[in-house]
């Protein structure tokens, strides 16, 4: 559960609900980036359900302090859609950034490496938050440069869509 975004993504008329239900019915909660959101607080009955370093990583990873649950495993119908665009042309990382920041709200992730006036960057966009990081061109195979993937909701599919290609076909290309 990423800290920082939590009570925004709560609140967003189209995945408010898939947030607080997935909160609700996870068995386990993991928050991640508590050193952006000092003042995070999960409240009501999901408060125990909180893992306290939890060690995912050690092959003997503890779980005391976790809290019990009668919760079954299921799986959620809400429908996540996405597409892949290959650049087609340099961008500076000025107009990348500026695009990043225009992106419809039920854009929810955004990831690829992009080839700038700077040189090769990792973009990496979830919610709001945009990290753009200056990597090696061997850090990426050459199929993997130059592609953007967009993750949103599959109910807005056509203005996410109508909107990428308005303001990317300068630089990436659609199907």
């Amino acid at each position: 559960m990423d800290a920082v975004n939590h009570d925004k993504q709560c609140q967003d008329k189209f995945v408010g609900y898939l947030v607080k239900q997935q909160v609700d019915e996870a068995d386990y909660l993991i928050a991640s980036k508590l050193d952006l959101a000092p003042t995070f607080t999960l409240h009501g009955n999901n408060i125990g359900k909180v893992l306290h370093k939890p060690n995912i990583f050690s092959p003997d990873y503890d779980q005391q302090g976790t809290a019990e649950t009668t919760a079954n495993p299921h799986s959620h119908g809400h429908g996540f859609a996405s597409c892949t665009l290959p650049q087609i042309a340099q961008v500076s990382v000025d107009h990348l950034r500026a695009l990043c920041e225009a992106l419809p709200s039920t854009v929810h992730r955004v990831k690829g490496y992009v080839k700038t006036d700077q040189g090769l960057y990792l973009l990496q966009r979830v919610g709001e938050m945009l990290t753009l990081e200056r990597v090696n061109q061997e850090t990426a195979a050459p199929s993997e440069q130059g592609n953007l993937v967009f993750i949103y909701i599959d109910q807005q599919e056509d203005a996410v869509r109508q909107h990428l290609q308005q303001n990317l076909k300068q630089h990436w290309r659609f199907a």
